[in-house]
This record gives C-alpha cells, structure tokens and sequence, in this order.
C-alpha cells in the first residue's frame, strides 16, 4: 500500500492548514544573535514575520530580534497512517525556523522567550514563557564569518531561500532539515567544544549524504555482491543484518567525500596568496576530507583526540595554521592528522547544504533566484533579455555605494569604451538590480566578455541592503581617450529612464562624452534595438 503521508516540514504544512483555517492564534518569539541583521521578513501573507527589536545589543551582548508565528486553533486529528519512516522533528516548527535561518544568514540564533498572543482578548491574557540557553562569550577571532554583519538583511533573499525550501521534493525534506539542524547547532559549539563543531559539521553532511550512490570506481566491493554474498551464507537472519550494516558503515566514509565532491564547486577559490601551504586546493580536498571524518570517527568511538588548528592572530584568511605537527604531553601529532580551521570546514558544509538545495530544486524543474546590479548597457531591458536570460519580474532602481562609473574597459569586438565601476570613496553609482534564475548565470557570464562577476553590497530605495552579483572589468584600461559609442549611451539613458531612476544621475548619464560608430550598420543594429521590456 503507498505511503501517502505528507512528509514536509511542519511550518510548510501549517501554512496549508493556515490557509484553510478560520480561527487562528499566534506566538511571538523573541530570538538573540550575535549579528545584527536588519530588515523585515513578510512571509506568507504574515504568517511568519520576523523583525529586529531593538537598535542596539542587549546586556547578553545579543541582538534581539521578534518572530511572529501563526497557528490555527482547534483540535489537531493524529495521523492513524503514520509509519516509521515518517517526518519527525523534535524542535517544531519554531526549531526548523531557527535552524534555516542559521544557514542562510551564518549566525547563531538562540531562542529566548515565547508569548502566546489569543486571537481574541476575551480568550485570556497573554502568558510569557522563558528559556534558559547556554552561551559562551568567545573572541570572535576564533571563527570571524559567524559574527559578521554585513550582507545580511531578512528583507531580500529569505523570502526566495523558504520557498526554495517548500518546493523541495517532500521525500528530502526530514534529510534536509536534519542537516540544518546538525550545522545549526555546530555553529553553537563554536567556543564551547571545537570537537563538537566537527563531530556535528561531519553529521550534517551525513544527513544528505547517506543516500549518494557508489559505483565500482568509488567502491570495488558493490553493494548487490554483497547482497549475493549474505544471500547465499547459511548465517542466521541478525547476523546477516549486522554484516549488512557493517558493510554500509564502511562506505559512510567514501559516500561523504563523494558528497562533498560534488557539491562543493565554487568554493575553493584559486589565486596566489602568500602562504600556498595554508591554503587547501581543491586536488587536496579529498585527503583532508578523510582526515576530518577518521578523526571524528575515533573520537567517538575510540575516544582519541582531536589534532586542531589552532587560530593565529592575521591568520584568518588561512585554511589551516602553519604548524607540521605537534607534541603534546608524551602524544605527538603528525601534519596529516592536523584538522583545517573550523570556520573552513563550516563554510565548506554551508556551501555544500546550499548547493544541494540548488541541485535538487533544478533537477525538479524549479530554481533559486540570483540578483545582478546592472549599470552599464544591462539597465536597458530589452539589450538585457538578449543575452538569452530571463528576468524573473521587472528590474528595481538600487545604488552602487563608494564607487563611480568609469569607461575604461575596451571592447575586444568595437574597441570603444564600456561601462566599468570603481571603489571611489564618496560616489555612487545607480542602476538596476534584476532577478534572473541561477541557471541564468552561465548565460551571463559567456555575453560579458571582459568582466569578471563579484559579489558587492547594494542600497535600494528604501535604504534596505542586499547583496548581488556585479560585473567589474578583469583588465581596465588607463586610456583618456577611451569613449563609448553614442548607441552604446542610449542604451544607458533610456534603462536609466524605463527603471526611473533620478533625475539628476540621469542628467550626468546624458553628459557622458560619446563618439558615433564609424560602423553604419552595426549602429542601425544596435539603435533598432529597443528598451523597455516587451508587455
């Protein structure tokens, strides 16, 4: 008989049960984080809201923020048809919230109080509850992304990283929220028990990975010969149950490297820096993912220390810290036990739960939205569209801070000036931010020929901050006689205007010093092309 159980997440679910309901209560939570995270999160029609409470931190050191989450009222049937395989969290609806947030934002939230708020005062009074949490006061140094601010804001992209969440295939759910729920509460180990934040880092990547499938290359002992092989002994059920079970703990290792792997692209970033040694490349990453998972596996289960990293002071764009080995006591360590930084390894899950998400949404016909600032040619919608993307709604007016808009990238095809931005301390500059499909990107990146896509912060006109992808020339030329096309400025006046931006930025636009293209048809060619988006 099928499984017809709704297997999602809880605060999913409720949603649906919320949208049907005709009675409703309501429950504030009050969150603490050591980041500030401004914004308003308006989810569901306001069903879930979340909101800083105040402008500076608490005595704790925290930033207090308010979740507001509504549930309906009245008796709860109990599923008859559950069965063991069904979705189970044992932190709620609140628990899967906060441990989503840890992820997205990379911060620890702890929960405070609660207030429960009837929906009718002649129901009661409010009644406040609250929670002792455990925190230890660390030197942030130890793991600087975790109390970084910037670039964090509840009111753009959380909204786009819940429903990436709800459209996930409901058989990955309880997996996907069980190594949420592992990364969440490593990141609270930070200070409190470095072993934990590898033991729990290491759990959520098993959460997913348990269900990776080897092949012949990743595993010579294929899982069906050992089948054959139990099959055909004359052992008694439990012992084959047991030899079965030892045979998969034995590939748990490989299924997370493999996951690892896999999806881990773009985060090992190439380039030079001063001390390769401290840097883990990607040809590395196999062996020091071993490294992390026999290290945890003793520990478990044989009790044996962990060899850290130990944080130096100007060593945190490092990797790993520079020692070879170590004698500690009469135990002497060798470099290939020694663990990179912890805040390395919890980038390196983070990514990878992220990119999973990607993954699993595009293999199912859905995708996560990308922002790119445009401030050149691209504010014009129509020149936008032809690199083939697809703008998900229509563009918003945002702005550039500290720097301005230059001319200084030559075209390898016209050898005219194009659009190019520079950190300049007191300017901004205005443009377009645009949400395109991540599977957009790609398309982006072949037509922008010359460029090179960074992650920069923006303000949009209701002075929220977010962040996006933004194209910065890889090889500026320092040329004053370097000018843009007069085909090429319309197209950056008449996005300016189509994305109403403001009257004085576009009156500089149109102060810009161009120069007509020789080339008489590749002039009528791109004047034919039109600005503003097809209806």
């Amino acid at each position: 008989m099928p499984n017809d159980n709704d297997n999602r997440m809880g605060w999913v679910r409720n949603l649906e049960v919320l949208a049907s309901a005709c009675r409703q209560y309501t429950v504030e939570y009050e969150l603490g984080s050591e980041c500030r995270i401004p914004g308003l999160l308006d989810y569901a029609d306001g069903k879930i809201i979340c909101a800083a409470m105040s402008t500076e931190e608490s005595r704790d050191g925290l930033w207090l923020y308010n979740l507001v989450v509504h549930y309906p009222l009245g008796p709860h049937n109990h599923n008859l048809t559950a069965d063991e395989k069904g979705y189970y969290f044992k932190d709620g609806i609140l628990g899967e919230l906060l441990a989503l947030m840890s992820l997205f934002f990379r911060c620890r939230f702890y929960f405070i109080s609660s207030r429960l708020l009837p929906g009718n005062p002649s129901m009661g009074m409010t009644i406040k509850r609250e929670y002792p949490f455990v925190r230890v006061k660390c030197n942030p140094g130890i793991h600087p992304p975790l109390f970084e601010s910037h670039n964090k804001n509840l009111a753009t992209n959380f909204k786009e990283f819940l429903d990436a969440v709800r459209n996930l295939d409901k058989k990955l759910h309880q997996d996907f929220i069980l190594a949420c729920h592992h990364y969440a509460r490593a990141v609270k180990e930070v200070g409190v028990d470095s072993e934990m934040v590898f033991i729990r880092l290491v759990s959520a990547i098993e959460a997913l990975s348990k269900n990776v499938k080897l092949n012949r290359k990743d595993d010579a002992l294929e899982e069906q010969e050992i089948a054959n092989l139990l099959a055909q002994s004359t052992l008694l059920p439990e012992h084959k149950k047991e030899l079965q079970e030892s045979f998969n703990n034995r590939k748990s290792r490989k299924k997370f490297s493999c996951f690892v792997e896999q999806h881990s692209s773009g985060f090992l970033k190439g380039g030079n820096f001063k001390a390769r040694r401290l840097k883990i490349r990607r040809a590395d990453l196999g062996d020091v993912l071993k490294t992390i998972y026999t290290a945890r596996s003793k520990y478990l289960h044989a009790g044996e220390p962990m060899f850290l990293s130990q944080p130096i002071k100007g060593g945190d764009k490092w990797d790993t810290d520079p020692t070879s080995g170590m004698i500690a006591d009469n135990r002497a360590f060798t470099a290939s036990q020694k663990l990179p930084y912890a805040y390395f390894f919890e980038g390196l899950v983070r990514h990878c739960l992220l990119n999973y998400l990607k993954a699993n949404l595009a293999s199912h016909g859905s995708s996560v939205s990308q922002q790119v600032f445009a401030f050149g040619s691209n504010m014009c919608s129509g020149r936008f569209r032809a690199y083939g993307v697809s703008p998900e709604g229509a563009g918003r007016a945002a702005v550039l801070p500290g720097h301005h808009l230059l001319f200084n990238k030559r075209s390898t095809d016209d050898k005219s000036g194009k659009a190019n931005v520079a950190a300049h301390a007191g300017s901004d500059v205005w443009g377009v931010l645009f949400s395109v499909p991540d599977g957009d990107l790609h398309k982006l990146d072949k037509g922008e020929g010359g460029y090179q896509r960074v992650r920069l912060s923006l303000r949009l006109m209701d002075n929220a901050i977010t962040d996006a992808w933004v194209y910065i020339a890889k090889k500026p030329q320092d040329d004053p006689a370097l000018r843009p096309y007069t085909w090429y400025k319309r197209f950056l006046v008449e996005g300016a205007r189509e994305h109403s931006l403001p009257a004085e930025y576009i009156a500089e636009l149109e102060r810009i010093e161009a120069v007509p293209d020789t080339n008489e048809q590749r002039d009528r060619q791109k004047r034919a092309l039109a600005c503003r988006a097809a209806s």
